[in-house]
């Protein structure tokens, strides 16, 4: 069969030298390669070969770079994708495919082994990576004598480019990363969406029980006022975290489309500069956070037991700000590449050490002296310095795609480029979670203004609420990652049943989780403050008047989660802002007067119940879905995060 390569040129093995050879396209050529490889546009690509010839095989060893255009399997929008690959390849004459050993130490990158049915399956090797075998049909040639094993054929090279190769798990990894590419355009809505939002609903519950465990530990060994104390010090701590939460926001979802376009060395740039702009801006905001401790609890107007114990916590908390941001930074990087597993492992890991430290450090045992509150912030630095020192290890012994060696150690410092996109979309996010958190420090402000009794009630109420927003925030993300692929498939009509079915979702376990709390809140609060505190009954009456609010909260997270997904991303911000500031601030100052304390809670369901009217009628608007455009499903699974309350979390859920 006669063979017309895009791109080829005949060298004269005659004339291999020591020379390096470069090797450019034409434009027509270039042409040609993007229309088989079905790519918009091949903008650029150069290859610098070294040719040597042993015997009458010769070796090709070099390096490729490219700059292309690809479309999103998604948004069908064209994005830029830079190529940069070893090549190390060996020719030989036509020879019969032979079994070669799979630890052949030899340096063909091909190999092939057969069956006496004349069936094959190619072993390739590309240098640094590991594939798996893979059953083709080779052409049968004559076996010359002497012929070397691991070799193949001129002959067979045609069926091996076009082989699609699977993945091992080595390092390098070219296929689709694990967790990506989900079809969620078919099936059952309902089925798809439960299974789906489950992983993260589980992920969301581990992270917050840590803190509630914790919280119970405070409470019982040291009183109202150290548990009030770590509930202002989280507030403000989510906060912080807030801050530079939606860079990594941003940089998971640069990492998911590198990974998604094939494009390893991408993913680890973006990684590298996420990672070290996370490190920087950790050192900073957890020195001036040390500094400012007092003045930023002074402004929350903490009572003075509480201000003592929260200002030991919170310093305690900061020193360890950098191990615990970096912790998260690299669990959002390893799930921007699709897996999920590495960062749940050493979340457990830093969940478990952190509840079996808290009462050790706490009242102290044996030779380990009693630290009270500090021992409760300590126990927290010690588990997130563990969990970074583990997470990091980690991606070294195993090898992962993201981790960077030798001169990829260099993408640590930011690049401009990188930074640019993190600092553009991560602004957005992250400013809205600024405005949800910094909503959660004036209630607290307010909460604080009615005396330790209320402040340590309100503080156990937290507690619970983290539970109950968390299905809504599980099931939102999933909305969000479905009617993305809905709309990037032009499945219009698919796009309300989404909705429907979130909504209904959400009303059946929020509701059903709101009941089984005001039924047995009893017991739950008294976990966290004793049976004989006087905090459980204002506690319970809280719980009483507030909690229903976030059956609401859910609704307008779902409606939010859609609208997401075809791009709209101000409008859940404004609404948001709106239902948290003036409807939800605005009332209790209007109703203090004659509620007392009550218009607060009572403030909770009247902002939510205008948010669900605001997000109701920005739904049903045509234009949004007129001009809606297909968000890879990774971001807005990402933006989702960014509306939780602060509750009892000491940083948003991931």
């Amino acid at each position: 069969m006669t063979m017309n390569p895009e791109f080829s040129r005949i060298i004269d093995i005659r004339q291999v030298n020591d020379e390096p050879i470069v090797l450019e396209p034409t434009e027509a050529e270039r042409k040609r390669l993007a229309a088989r490889f079905q790519l918009s546009e091949v903008k650029a690509m150069q290859a610098t070969i070294s040719l040597r010839q042993e015997g009458n095989s010769v070796e090709a060893k070099g390096h490729l770079d490219a700059s292309i255009m690809q479309a999103c399997a998604i948004s069908g929008e064209d994005f830029p994708v830079t190529i940069s690959e070893p090549i190390a390849l060996r020719f030989v004459p036509p020879a019969r495919p032979t079994i070669p050993t799979r630890k052949s130490r030899l340096p063909p990158t091909i190999a092939t082994r057969s069956n006496s049915r004349g069936q094959a399956s190619i072993w390739a090797r590309p240098w640094r990576r590991a594939w798996r075998w893979r059953s083709i049909r080779l052409p049968k040639a004559p076996m010359p004598t002497g012929r070397a094993p691991n070799t193949i054929s001129a002959a067979t090279l045609p069926a091996v480019r076009s082989l699609r190769l699977r993945r091992s798990r080595r390092t390098d990894r070219l296929a689709g990363p694990p967790g990506r590419g989900r079809d969620l355009t078919s099936g059952p809505i309902l089925k798809t969406l439960v299974l789906f939002s489950a992983p993260t609903l589980a992920s969301n519950i581990l992270q917050s029980l840590n803190g509630s465990i914790n919280s119970v530990w405070v409470g019982r060994m040291l009183g109202e006022g150290a548990l009030a104390a770590t509930a202002n010090a989280n507030v403000v701590m989510f906060l912080v975290f807030a801050a530079a939460f939606g860079f990594g926001m941003a940089a998971t979802v640069k990492i998911g489309q590198a990974f998604g376009a094939r494009d390893v060395l991408a993913a680890r740039r973006t990684f590298g500069s996420a990672v070290g702009f996370c490190v920087l801006l950790s050192l900073l905001v957890g020195t001036l956070g040390w500094v400012f401790a007092p003045e930023l609890l002074t402004a929350m107007a903490a009572p003075g037991e509480t201000y003592g114990y929260a200002l030991t916590y919170l310093r305690v908390i900061f020193i360890a700000m950098p191990a615990s941001m970096i912790t998260v930074m690299l669990g959002m990087g390893l799930r921007g590449g699709g897996d999920a597993a590495t960062p749940l492992k050493f979340m457990v890991l830093s969940s478990v050490l952190d509840v079996c430290l808290n009462p050790l450090l706490i009242g102290g045992f044996g030779p380990i002296p009693a630290m009270g509150i500090a021992g409760a912030a300590l126990a927290t630095a010690i588990a997130s310095f563990v969990s970074m020192a583990g997470i990091v290890a980690y991606v070294y012994v195993k090898d992962l795609p993201l981790r960077l060696k030798g001169p990829e150690l260099k993408w640590l410092w930011p690049r401009r480029d990188e930074l640019g996109y993190i600092l553009t979309k991560g602004l957005p996010m992250g400013a809205q979670m600024l405005v949800i958190s910094a909503a959660g420090i004036i209630v607290i402000g307010l909460v604080n203004r009615e005396g330790l009794l209320v402040s340590a009630a309100y503080g156990a109420a937290l507690q619970l609420w983290t539970y109950l927003q968390m299905p809504a925030m599980a099931i939102s993300a999933a909305v969000s990652a479905m009617a993305a692929q809905a709309i990037g498939a032009g499945l219009d009509e698919r796009l309300h049943r989404i909705s429907r079915a979130g909504v209904m979702l959400n009303l059946t376990i929020t509701g059903a989780l709101c009941a089984l709390i005001l039924l047995f809140d009893r017991p739950a609060l008294e976990l966290f403050l004793g049976a004989a505190s006087p905090a459980v009954d204002e506690a319970r009456h809280i719980q009483f008047l507030a909690s229903w609010s976030y059956i609401l909260f859910g609704i307008t997270m779902v409606l939010f989660g859609t609208m997401r997904a075809g791009g709209v991303v101000w409008t859940p911000l404004i609404i948001l802002s709106i239902a948290m500031y003036p409807v939800r601030l605005g009332f209790y100052y209007a109703f203090y007067p004659s509620l007392g304390a009550d218009a607060l809670w009572l403030a909770f369901p009247v902002s939510s119940a205008v948010a669900v009217a605001l997000s109701v009628y920005a739904y049903r608007q045509p234009q949004w879905r007129d001009r809606a455009r297909a968000v890879p499903d990774e971001e807005c699974e990402e933006e989702t995060h960014a509306d939780a309350d602060p509750a009892g979390r000491m940083a948003p859920s991931i």
